[in-house]
């Protein structure tokens, strides 16, 4: 089975606004004037449900040369609730030329062959390489979620930025106007054409489409808060998996030992390591260092996690044991082409599982130390 890791993000903005200035700190802020994330999701799922796949970057990739290009591969919507699943592609590379494979094996700098061209193309069809992206989408809750399978990345701003780009570029929307303009690209090295887009508001004010989300903050059980916890913590104890390759002399070894080998004279040896770490956090680190474990750390590890002492004679305590984290987990069997999970896959496994997925709530706690 494989383990999908569930990070929750508050949509903060989503639709058309305005600027204005605020009396009480006199900074400008945004006001929202129309648009839900319910449209938004609705309008790009129309604009691509009619395209072919590598037709699904909705931006000029002339005018953002060194961007990687995001591809919209597959979606489940339910259209009574605007909730909805979908899957993004985040190109590895642009244009067309050829990925490089390197052989592990060399040494560094030793001069031999290491590296091969992979070829990108398939029966004369060229292949768009690209790493899978899974996004849920909330209405309802006003909540935006990525999913992060082994196989799978998440990148949170380059989805808000696809949203603003199709908007801004392929939806019509009643306001819109766009000028079009040639400025010289550093990148490209030579002119290229810019489209400037703009909306006016019904009382003839200036508009913008704005999609802002913020990750939900860190949910911790068993302990009080941060801010008291921190002040606990003396040492940071960190487990990890280091892999080793190592080539066997064959002229030390016996008759004996290499009828068993079965004539390998390579050996991959798994190092776990244990690093202890006199620390001072404060609640702000403390809480990027539980998100580094919760980034970094797969569900289900036996050795690899990230833990603490409150004294350095104490026993440590783990931090999977202090962290509410949500999972859905799938089985592999069901991707298509071994590669990915469709749309509607995992569409069935949230909707079961949605209450659960969604308890927010912090449970009361006892003392670190109890």
């Amino acid at each position: 089975m494989e383990s999908g890791l569930i990070t929750f993000f508050d949509i903060t903005e989503c639709g058309f606004y305005k600027k204005r200035k605020s009396t009480a700190t006199s900074k400008f802020e945004n006001i929202h004037v129309q648009g839900s994330i319910k449209e938004s999701v609705e309008q790009i799922i129309e604009w691509a449900a009619q395209r072919e796949f590598e037709q699904t970057v909705p931006w000029c990739t002339d005018e953002a040369p060194s961007k990687p290009r995001v591809f919209f591969k597959d979606y489940c919507i339910d259209h009574a609730t605007g909730e909805c699943l979908i899957i993004f592609c985040k190109s590895i590379k642009n244009g067309s030329s050829r990925l490089h494979g390197f052989d592990g094996s060399t040494k560094v700098g030793d001069g031999k062959k290491d590296v091969f061209p992979i070829d990108n193309k398939i029966k004369g069809k060229e292949l768009i390489v690209a790493d899978i992206m899974y996004y849920w989408f909330m209405p309802e809750e006003n909540l935006l979620a990525s999913i992060k399978f082994p196989h799978s990345i998440c990148s949170t701003d380059d989805i808000t930025y696809f949203f603003k780009k199709c908007v801004d570029n392929f939806v019509p929307n009643e306001g819109r106007s766009t000028t079009n303009t040639t400025i010289y690209n550093q990148f490209a090295k030579r002119d290229i054409a810019v489209k400037r887009v703009t909306y006016e508001a019904s009382d003839k004010t200036s508009m913008s489409y704005v999609f802002n989300t913020e990750m939900k903050e860190i949910e911790l059980k068993n302990t009080q808060n941060l801010d008291k916890l921190c002040k606990q913590i003396t040492h940071i104890v960190i487990r990890d998996t280091i892999s080793a390759r190592k080539a066997i002399e064959t002229e030390s070894l016996s008759d004996l030992w290499r009828k068993f080998r079965n004539k390998s004279d390579d050996l991959t040896r798994n190092k776990h390591v244990e690093i202890i770490e006199e620390v001072f956090l404060t609640a702000s680190s403390l809480k990027q260092l539980i998100q580094t474990y919760s980034d970094d750390i797969e569900s289900g590890s036996i050795w690899n996690n990230i833990g603490f002492k409150t004294g350095a004679n104490n026993s440590t305590k783990w931090f999977d044991s202090y962290l509410a984290r949500k999972y859905i987990v799938l089985d592999p069997k069901d991707k298509k082409e071994g590669s990915y999970y469709s749309a509607e896959t995992i569409m069935q496994v949230l909707k079961k599982q949605k209450v659960e997925l969604l308890d927010f709530q912090v449970k009361d706690i006892k003392a670190v130390n109890s």
